[in-house]
C-alpha cells in the first residue's frame, strides 16, 4: 500500500519537455513527494500532500456520484413504501415503481386507500453547496438548476399522474 501511494504521489528528477512556462501546472502540486532514490523520499509540503490526496479522492468520487444518488434514491423510495405500509396497514394498495403508459419513464410510489391517492416521487439528488463567491447571479443559477433537476422534475412526474386521475 505504501509503495502504491509513493508511486502515485511521488516525482523524480528527470529531464522534462512538458513544463515550458511558469503558468503550466506545477508538477509538485500533483505529486508532492520527491523521490531522491529507491529508498529515500522527501515530502516537500505536508499540507500539500493532504490537499493532493483530498483532490484525488474527490475526483474519484465524482465518477461514483451518479450511481450513488441513484442507489440512495432507491433506498429512499423503499423506505417510503415501508413507512406507508406501517401507517396505512394492509388495507392500502401501494404501487412501487409503476408506469402509466408504454412511453412512461416510470413513477416512484402510488398509494390508494379509501378514496385517497398519494402520488410520491422520491428525489435524492445532490443538494447545492453554498457558494463561496459573492456573485448573486451565479449562486441563483446554481440553486435554480438544482431545483429544476430535482424538485421540479418530481413535481412534473407526479402531476402527470394527477392529470390522469382528473381525466
Amino acid at each position: 500500500k505504501i509503495n502504491s501511494l509513493l508511486n502515485y504521489f511521488s516525482i523524480q528528477r528527470v529531464e522534462r519537455s512538458d513544463y515550458l512556462f511558469y503558468t503550466s501546472p506545477n508538477l509538485f502540486i500533483h505529486k508532492p513527494i520527491y523521490n531522491i532514490d529507491s529508498e529515500n523520499y522527501v515530502i516537500t509540503d505536508t499540507k500539500q500532500l493532504i490537499n493532493t490526496i483530498y483532490k484525488e479522492l474527490t475526483e474519484f468520487g465524482k465518477s461514483l456520484e451518479e450511481p450513488y444518488y441513484k442507489r440512495r434514491g432507491k433506498f429512499l423510495q423503499d423506505k417510503i413504501v415501508d413507512v406507508l405500509r406501517h401507517f396505512f396497514g394492509e388495507g392500502a394498495f401501494i404501487y412501487n415503481e409503476y408506469k402509466t403508459s408504454k412511453n412512461d419513464s416510470g413513477q416512484d410510489v402510488l398509494l390508494l386507500y379509501k378514496g385517497l391517492a398519494l402520488i410520491l416521487e422520491a428525489k435524492a439528488g445532490k443538494e447545492p453547496e453554498p457558494r463561496r463567491n459573492a456573485n448573486v447571479k451565479e449562486s441563483f443559477k446554481h440553486i435554480a438548476l438544482y431545483f429544476k433537476k430535482n424538485i421540479q422534475s418530481g413535481y412534473e412526474k407526479a402531476n402527470r399522474v394527477k392529470e390522469l386521475f382528473d381525466n
